[in-house]
C-alpha cells in the first residue's frame, strides 16, 4: 500500500473526504498530513526493535582508530545488543554505559579483554583500539522505514512511496497525531495504534524459543576489572 492509500484511509476517518494527492497539494489538510507522516515514521522506528529494519554492521580495526562513525541511517541498537568479535564468537566486547567509568578508562585505568565500547558523540568508541584486522560486529535498527523504489529513506517525500512495515501503522498514526494536534480527543485512536504496534512486532519476530537455565551460565564473557559493570 502506498502513502497515498494509507493517507486516504486516514482522511476518510478524519474529514470524511478522500484527497487524490497529498505531496503535490497546496491544501492545508493535505500538507498537515504530509508533515505529520515524518513524526509517525520516527515514532514507529523508535518503538520496537523491528527485524525488517535490522542491519548488520562490521567495523575493521587498524590498531589505531578508537572511534567509528555511526551509520548514516542509524536509529538505535536492539535491546541487549552486544558487540561481537567476528572470528571469536565466545569473547565479546564489554559495554560501558556510565560516562564516569568511560572517563576513568580514558585516563588510563586497567583495560579489560578484549576491550570495552560505548556509543558516544556519534560514534562507536573502543578502548583499547581494535587490533589491526580485527572485525567487530553488531546489529542496529535503521531509521530508513520508507521504501522509495529500490532504495530506502527515513521519511515520505512522494505519494507513491510505501512503508517498509505494515501500512496500517501509518494510517493509525496519522489519525491520532492529527487529532492530538487539533486538540481533539484521541486516546482511543492512540490505543488502536499501540495495539497494532504490538501485533505487528509480535508477528514479525515469529515464534519464540523458550530457554531454560539455572540462571548461572550467561556466555563466555570477558574478564572485568574492578569497575561496577554488570552483564
Amino acid at each position: 500500500m502506498t502513502f497515498l492509500a494509507s493517507a486516504q484511509k486516514a482522511s476518510l476517518r478524519l474529514i470524511a473526504k478522500k484527497p487524490m494527492q497529498f505531496f503535490a497539494s497546496t491544501n492545508t489538510f493535505e500538507q498537515e498530513i504530509c508533515d505529520l507522516s515524518s513524526e509517525v515514521c520516527e515514532d514507529i522506528v523508535k518503538r520496537k526493535d523491528w527485524r525488517k529494519l535490522t542491519v548488520l554492521k562490521e567495523l575493521t580495526g587498524d590498531g589505531v582508530i578508537q572511534g567509528f562513525d555511526l551509520p548514516d541511517d542509524w536509529d538505535h541498537m536492539p535491546k541487549g545488543m552486544m558487540i561481537h568479535q567476528k572470528d571469536w564468537w565466545g569473547w565479546n566486547f564489554v559495554q560501558v554505559s556510565d560516562l564516569s567509568d568511560w572517563l576513568t578508562l580514558l585516563n588510563g585505568a586497567v583495560e579489560v579483554t578484549p576491550g570495552t565500547w560505548i556509543v558516544l558523540d556519534g560514534q562507536t568508541q573502543f578502548i583499547p583500539a581494535l587490533p589491526d584486522g580485527n572485525v567487530a560486529q553488531y546489529y542496529y535498527i535503521s531509521k530508513n522505514i520508507v521504501q522509495n523504489g529500490l532504495t530506502r529513506q527515513s521519511a515520505f517525500t512522494a505519494d507513491d512511496q510505501s512503508l517498509v512495515l505494515d501500512e496500517t501503522l501509518l494510517t493509525l498514526g496519522l489519525i491520532w497525531m492529527w487529532k492530538a494536534q487539533k486538540g481533539m480527543a484521541y486516546q482511543q485512536d492512540f490505543d488502536n495504534y499501540e495495539t497494532r504496534l504490538d501485533e505487528i512486532s509480535g508477528q514479525e519476530k515469529g515464534s519464540q524459543v523458550q530457554v531454560v537455565t539455572d540462571g548461572r551460565w550467561r556466555g563466555n564473557y570477558p574478564f572485568r576489572s574492578g569497575f561496577g559493570w554488570g552483564w
